[in-house]
Parts: structure tokens; sequence; C-alpha cells
């Protein structure tokens, strides 16, 4: 059995740790250069359109920021880990749970009769029947 010499396999750990490190780094780097970039965006398409459109005054690149910040908490979404997103293509509310993704009805009490069935077992009567 051959030994190790001493520190090779520290080493090892330290270059994992070191490239995690700058992973990390990286990442952070990436969404500060994102934010800068989306922030200047949406200053100059403000400052382009607003003033002339709506008459409104022109903002600086803070307050553009500050406007990206306020959107992604009232309309978007922090955690790309949104379960109820994975759903291969298949919008949820697009039936409002009634139906699968294929169309097939859940619930037989959904799709039972014609809507005269239905009316009648309500006691309504058919439409246009007096």
């Amino acid at each position: 059995m051959e030994e190790r010499p001493e520190g090779v396999g520290k080493r090892g750990v330290g270059r994992k740790i070191l490239r995690i490190l700058m992973y990390v780094f990286l990442g952070i780097a990436v969404a500060v250069l994102f934010a800068l970039v989306f922030g200047f965006i949406l200053k100059w398409l403000w400052n382009w359109l607003m003033p002339d459109i709506f008459g409104l005054r022109q903002i600086s690149y803070w307050q553009a920021f500050g406007l990206l910040v306020l959107a992604k908490l009232l309309f978007g979404r922090f955690s790309h880990h949104d379960h109820d997103r994975h759903d291969h293509g298949f919008k949820k509310g697009l039936f409002h749970g009634h139906a699968d993704r294929f169309g097939r009805r859940k619930w037989g009490a959904c799709g039972r009769g014609t809507e005269e069935e239905r009316l009648d077992e309500a006691g309504q009567g058919a439409p246009g029947t007096a």
C-alpha cells in the first residue's frame, strides 16, 4: 500500500473550496452587471418615452433601479425553484382545475349531460321555454 505524502489530500480540498469561492464571486459579479445594465436600460427608456407621452419628469439611475426592485417585489419572483411553474408546457390556470392537461374532465359531474338536462335537474327548465 502506497502512502500519500502529507498534505496532498488537503490541497485537493483547498482547490475545491477555492473553485467554489470563485464561482460565488463570479455569480455575484454577473448579478451586479445585470442589475447595472437593466437599470440603465430602464432609465434610458423612461427618459426617452415617459416625459413625451405622459408628461412625467426624467429619472436618475437609482430611481430606475428602485423601480426595477419595486416591480420585482410586486410582480416577480426571486426564486427559480417555483414548483408550480414546472408544468411541462401546461398552464394550470387554463382549465381552472376542471380538466387535466389533455382536456379530459377530472370529475364526472362537471361534464354530465347537456345544458338542458342540467337545467331540468336544477328545476329551472330549458332556456327559451315558458
